[in-house]
């Protein structure tokens, strides 16, 4: 590949990345009130809001931290009332932790946040062009896993938000989200 198109493509995809990304989530977890949440907080209720109720060794799988940080991660949350834990019944070394109405809310302001800087970044794309690179992104993101020979250092982190259109899954490649 010419050396400038390549150098153009990936500071281009990083570019992309933090405009559409990062950005978003760093605005959203710096300016949200009442409650300061971080990146991983803010993920953890997204997992939580959709699995609607998960075990705390689930969500440090999925988040892939230690079972002790997500268990922290979850005190600050049970403590700004967004999540509740319960003992399961079958098991009373494991808890359950499921989403308080504010805590549903920040995902959905997360959301519509999301949503709305997607909506401005793509205002100028045709439904064509839209479509057309998904598929682009679609097929660069399977050539790279293609490459890969292990998936752990690569998760995508969609927080299972895609789990239906992910090519990890598709190509029957073991999705977090999906065991």
């Amino acid at each position: 590949m010419n050396p400038h198109l390549s150098r153009a493509i990936s500071e281009f995809t990083r570019i992309t990345n933090l405009l559409l990304n990062d950005f978003v989530e760093n605005e959203y977890v710096c300016k949200i009130k009442p409650v300061p949440l971080t990146e991983t907080q803010l993920s953890i209720l997204k997992i939580i809001k959709l699995s609607k109720q998960i075990e705390v060794g689930k969500i440090a799988e999925l988040t892939q931290i230690s079972h002790a940080a997500a268990s922290k991660n979850i005190d600050k949350l049970v403590q700004s009332k967004l999540v509740t834990r319960k003992i399961t019944a079958r098991d009373r070394r494991r808890t359950n932790v499921s989403l308080l109405r504010t805590g549903e809310k920040i995902v959905e302001e997360y959301e519509a946040i999301r949503r709305k800087k997607q909506k401005i970044a793509f205002a100028t794309f045709s439904e064509r062009e839209k479509q057309q690179f998904l598929n682009l992104l679609r097929k660069c993101i399977t050539q790279c896993l293609t490459l890969k020979t292990s998936l752990d250092p690569i998760c995508v982190k969609c927080d299972g938000s895609i789990v239906n259109e992910c090519v990890l899954g598709r190509d029957q490649v073991k999705c977090r989200f999906l065991s």
